[in-house]
């Protein structure tokens, strides 16, 4: 969806379709704001995978563009190619069998990661990559800002319940000198939790990985 569309629709629920109260400026700011805040909530909202360049000689990596880190999937060869895969492993387990592993030998070939959630933009490898290390990297991607309505949301159409929920709240309740426009927008904050959980619901539900966490039948 275009984000003129979904001014569109907020314009409507709003009541607005003249631009006295709220010009498109300043509901496209909004619509970024409520990108960024579902993705803060629900980072595989925007999660993607992409092969990336690790820094040389360091156990210390970050994700791009602020986003927040998922996961290592595996090396990717000088070719192109798929290599081995990359396991988890705690930090404090890294510490505890090798004090020393931030100095070991450079190698072209990643074995593990390691993440913690207080540091979302920050993950750590072992051993240290080499020069031109590829490996691909699961991570949420930080929403770009709206600044016209011919550009596409990043998020799915699935997401855009939640988003003009929280646009509402933005322009209802914040900073609002009426109790009924206070009342209304916080009443679009709790739906746009409720829509966001009811979504992770129906997606572990549906997921191929449901029957494997719930057992057999027999």
């Amino acid at each position: 969806m275009i984000a003129g569309e979904a001014v569109r629709d907020i314009r409507i629920a709003l009541h607005d379709p003249d631009c006295v109260r709220f010009s498109d400026d300043v509901l496209l700011l909004h619509l970024t704001r409520a990108q960024r805040q579902v993705v803060m909530i629900r980072p595989d909202s925007n999660s993607c995978v992409e092969r990336v360049k690790l820094e040389a000689n360091s156990t210390k990596q970050e994700v791009p563009d602020q986003g927040r880190f998922i996961g290592l999937v595996r090396n990717v060869k000088a070719d192109g190619s798929p290599g081995t895969a990359i396991t988890s492993v705690d930090r404090s387990s890294l510490d505890d069998s090798n004090l020393l592993w931030h100095m070991d030998p450079p190698s072209e070939i990643i074995d593990n990661y390691a993440f913690e959630e207080k540091v979302p933009t920050v993950y750590w490898v072992t051993p240290p990559p080499a020069e031109n290390v590829r490996v691909e990297l699961e991570y949420s991607r930080r929403p770009g800002p709206l600044t016209h309505g011919e550009q596409d949301m990043e998020l799915s159409d699935i997401f855009l319940g939640p988003i003009v929920n929280y646009v509402l709240y933005l322009c209802l309740a914040v900073n609002s000198t009426s109790p009924t426009n206070w009342q209304k927008g916080m009443d679009n904050l709790r739906q746009m939790y409720v829509s966001l959980g009811e979504e992770a619901k129906a997606r572990l539900l549906m997921s191929p990985n449901a029957s494997k966490q719930g057992g057999g039948n027999g």
